[in-house]
């Protein structure tokens, strides 16, 4: 029996078959106050190589934090629950895709910006599929915190003063919803 270690978790789990993950007790788990990111890639289940994958649970009346993966095309189907997905296409144009989904895949291409909203009355879950063993995503107030003010104030045409104050808190990657859904 080969032993797969979680090392993110400190979990040490025997596992007999290779091609078989048991992503719910395995995976490693990023927690957060309105839901939660489960991840599994080659560190967590050795036989996957340059793929990856992850499950996203968000409670009701919450976002995933809206981001883009740099390197990394994701596939995602709803499992349960239903979800918004807003996606804003990198062209001249910069086209806005909105859409709904409930029990339905979606695709977005790499360098996209997007987020994904739960617009059900229960919580939502989707189990998401990349083309890199590291799909890792920036998220928008990570940049925003990644220039100067001065910078910011220069982009958003303001003086500084008007700017928000931002904290990085790597914990609101999944955030409540503070606005009601619109239609």
């Amino acid at each position: 029996m080969k032993q797969i270690t979680n090392v993110a978790n400190d979990r040490v789990f025997t596992n007999s078959n290779k091609y078989k993950f048991d992503f719910e007790r395995q995976a490693f788990t990023l927690p957060f106050p309105e839901g939660s990111i489960k991840i599994a890639s080659h560190k967590h289940w050795p036989i996957i190589k340059n793929i990856s994958m992850s499950s996203l649970c968000i409670s009701r009346e919450s976002i995933r934090e809206p981001h883009w993966r740099p390197e990394a095309a994701e596939i995602g189907f709803v499992v349960n629950g239903y979800a918004r997905i807003s996606i804003l296409l990198p062209n001249d144009d910069h086209q806005l895709h909105t859409f709904s989904l409930q029990n339905d895949v979606y695709f977005i291409p790499p360098g996209y910006p997007h987020y994904i909203e739960n617009i059900g009355d229960k919580d939502l879950k989707i189990v998401m599929f990349f083309d890199q063993s590291n799909a890792d995503d920036i998220g928008y107030k990570g940049g925003f915190l990644a220039y100067s003010r001065e910078v910011l104030s220069a982009t958003f045409q303001c003086d500084s003063k008007q700017l928000p104050t931002v904290s990085f808190d790597r914990q609101n990657s999944i955030l409540k919803r503070v606005n009601p859904v619109d239609d």
